[in-house]
């Protein structure tokens, strides 16, 4: 569970165990995590498979018209994002077709990722411009120039890496 709503209590808890109750007594929605070293990383960080929207639209597999599948990091070390080079060059181009039909800079380029979960589908979105708390922007999107430990690695269930951060959460 992650709760960022107010500053100085801010609260982050993992667990192998079942969730609590929320607080109108339904179970919380859970995202099925993933162990990243069984494609090559060295180390055992809490990741999950998911696609992405840019500007409210689904980013496109390379090579077909299907959603494209990203292997997303939760990186508490990371502000907004970081993201492969193949997967940048396509939000980057994604988001500029957006502004190009007529949404602002701000809403072209707006991140969701959308996960599989155990009841309807888990969707973390980028907090876009200054928080009102923090007063800072959390929405950043940079470039990974490699991530050895993916490049090759056999029959993987996803095209790219992003390391979702802070501003996600």
């Amino acid at each position: 569970a992650i709760d960022l709503r107010t500053p100085g209590k801010e609260k982050m808890e993992l667990s192998t165990k079942s969730l609590p109750l929320n607080s109108t007594g339904g179970v919380l929605q859970k995202v099925k995590l993933v162990d990243p070293r069984r494609w090559g990383d060295p180390v055992k960080h809490y990741a999950a498979l998911a696609t992405l929207q840019v500007g409210g639209e689904a980013l496109t597999a390379k090579s077909s018209a299907s959603s494209r599948k990203v292997l997303v990091i939760f990186d508490t070390g990371t502000t907004g994002a970081s993201m492969t080079a193949s997967l940048y060059e396509a939000y980057i181009g994604a988001a500029r077709q957006r502004a190009q039909s007529g949404l602002s800079w701000s809403q072209a380029r707006q991140i969701e990722a959308v996960f599989d979960a155990s009841g309807p589908k888990v969707i973390f979105s980028a907090y876009v411009g200054k928080h009102p708390e923090y007063g800072l922007g959390l929405d950043l999107v940079t470039p990974i120039s490699q991530m050895t430990w993916a490049e090759g690695s056999p029959a993987k269930p996803f095209e790219d890496i992003m390391l979702m951060g802070l501003g996600f959460l």
